[in-house]
């Protein structure tokens, strides 16, 4: 990983040699720009790492597995909350995690989905109150869902699901987060 500043139109490096030995497949900074969290498909051994950052300068703060590979994350609109997609080591079925984030970054599973199929986009809705995945089709699973998310932050619970026939690699909510 490397860090850039960008200024007067001007690009610098300002971090570099935070290497994962895997390519990143997806990077998000916490609403309040205190953390970034970065997930790597299989090959790492840790498929999803939290930075806090000063000056460029990345220090981890928080690690975790996500069986064989972390394809996307997304943080809660309150940033106490990294939710996790991806697959497992074996078979067709994906899964999404969600994580407590600490006020230091560190990170504690708090619940644990299995989507079926692997998974590859995890978004909050604006409000925080709603969680859409999306991932790929396979052997009777729906290919993006919609969860409702408990005042807890971590407790999920679908209130719908869909087979849309092909991949679904990204999923997005309007700004008012009707849609």
């Amino acid at each position: 990983h490397r860090i850039y500043s960008v200024s007067a139109g001007e690009i610098t490096e300002v971090g570099s040699g935070y290497g994962a030995g895997s390519p990143v497949k997806e990077l998000a900074w916490s609403p309040d720009g205190k953390f970034l969290a970065v997930c790597m498909p299989n090959g790492a051994s840790t498929t999803q790492r939290v930075y806090s950052i000063s000056d460029g300068v990345l220090t981890e703060t928080g690690s975790a597995a996500h069986g064989n590979a972390a394809r996307c994350l997304c943080w809660s609109p309150s940033g106490k909350h990294l939710v996790v997609g991806g697959g497992v080591t074996s078979g067709d079925s994906g899964t999404h995690r969600v994580y407590e984030v600490s006020s230091t970054g560190s990170l504690t599973v708090k619940s644990f989905y299995l989507h079926g199929a692997y998974v590859y986009s995890v978004q909050y809705s604006p409000d925080g109150n709603y969680l859409a995945i999306g991932g790929a089709s396979g052997t009777n699973s729906k290919t993006h869902r919609i969860y409702a998310v408990d005042s807890d932050g971590y407790t999920l619970t679908e209130i719908g699901s869909y087979s849309h026939g092909a991949t679904i690699n990204s999923t997005a909510w309007s700004p008012d987060g009707k849609y």
